[in-house]
């Protein structure tokens, strides 16, 4: 058997591994592990370096070394630039804290859910403690994308002081994923809610109409029974060739018609008013957020000068100079029934342009003609698409040839 195994082995191209191959095979698993940290790649990478793989007990040991300086590698690649002052921030998040009642990374991770102004400028001060770290933007890029979503989840799953017994380059290495995540779920936690604050305004104001109708409707029934009988009285009046003035007095009531005046005047208000003018009810609610968001987020669009950009920088400027006035020249990249809205009266009312500017925003965020940096879920559409470089394998796998 031993004689048969030797003749195999030399017709293969083989040979019996030695310790002086070690290295060179933790180098090769370190190189696989580099992408996954399933064993089979690992054990693969082994088997193409033209050896005969030795004992299992050894093939676990080989495969775990390379595995560990896989991380290791990784692990400095994350931390690759850092100071010493954003070391020593990276090394606070996991202690308590006594002005928190606990540890800063807990209150980080900790994010509302009820849609809540208040909420909203607490996501916006995570958001701002998150930034101030000055994590890399192109920190997920250095490792594969595998590798740094385990580093993501270990953080995520692990508390305060399970990441107290990592060592400290491991420690530091999880809170910049960890870090880096939580800046696109804070900025997708915000603009969810703003979202829901947003369209409940809307929704609010449509209800309230409805309402409104509904409380109504007895004063309708009787207000269109009186329309009813003076239209009765002047077709009366024509056809019996009489004074029109004294038939409506006489069947109907010339006092009981202007004492109606001001119902009639009302109903015809209501059901002219748009329900925009009924969300900006909640301008108040909105704008205990509103400028904070819009100072903390950077929108984009695939248009050059687009109308609602300019009308979100503007925004931003009134806001930190102080200004009350919208400018007659301000962009209005909304509903043209909007615009005779805002500008009823000659001048732009800044609750009602900023209510419609934000409304704009919430939709073309939803339709994907503006997104928003580092974020998840309001990203620019083509990132959902695969690399250019990716393609080619997958047609090649599927019998399909890519044209250009």
């Amino acid at each position: 058997m031993t004689d048969h195994a030797r003749q195999l082995a030399a017709m293969l191209g083989l040979r019996p591994s030695t310790n002086l191959d070690l290295p060179f095979m933790i180098e090769a698993a370190a190189q696989a592990a580099w992408t996954t940290n399933r064993p089979e790649p690992i054990v693969s990478a082994l088997r193409s370096q033209n050896l005969i793989l030795p004992a299992l007990p050894l093939i676990e040991r080989t495969g775990a070394a390379g595995r560990a300086r896989a991380r290791k590698r990784a692990v400095d690649a994350l931390l690759a630039g850092l100071t010493d002052e954003q070391l020593a921030e990276l090394d606070r998040l996991p202690a308590i804290g006594p002005d928190l009642g606990g540890t800063p990374l807990s209150w980080l991770k900790t994010i509302p859910s009820a849609p809540k102004a208040r909420h909203v400028r607490d996501l916006l001060d995570k958001l701002q403690a998150v930034r101030a770290i000055g994590i890399a933007s192109d920190i997920d890029t250095r490792i594969p994308e595998v590798r740094f979503r385990q580093f993501v989840r270990e953080g995520q799953a692990s508390p305060a002081y399970l990441l107290g017994r990592y060592t400290a380059q491991r420690r530091r290495a999880t809170l910049v994923a960890v870090l880096f995540d939580l800046e696109s779920r804070l900025i997708d936690a915000v603009l969810d809610m703003a979202d829901r604050l947003i369209g409940g305004a809307f929704t609010r104001g449509k209800h309230a109409k409805e309402k409104t109708y509904a409380a109504t409707t007895r004063d309708v029934g009787r207000l269109m029974r009186l329309f009813h009988g003076t239209i009765e009285a002047l077709a009366v009046a024509q056809d019996d060739d009489r004074d029109a003035f004294a038939v409506v007095d006489e069947s109907v009531g010339w006092a009981k018609l202007l004492r109606a005046r001001p119902e009639v005047a009302s109903l015809a208000d209501l059901a002219e008013k748009n329900p925009f003018v009924r969300a900006a009810d909640r301008y108040i609610t909105i704008r205990k957020f509103l400028p904070a968001l819009l100072q903390a987020l950077t929108f984009k669009a695939a248009r050059d000068n687009d109308p609602l950009l300019e009308a979100v920088a503007l925004l931003r400027d009134l806001n930190q100079s102080g200004k009350c006035d919208v400018p007659a020249d301000a962009p209005m990249p909304f509903r043209k029934e909007w615009r005779r809205l805002v500008v009823d009266g000659g001048k732009p009312s800044r609750r009602l342009y900023e209510m419609a500017v934000v409304a704009t925003l919430r939709n073309k965020l939803r339709s994907g003609h503006v997104w928003v940096e580092q974020s998840s879920n309001y990203r620019r559409f083509d990132s959902y698409l695969l690399p250019t470089m990716a393609v080619p394998p997958i047609l090649s796998e599927f019998g399909l040839i890519c044209r250009r």
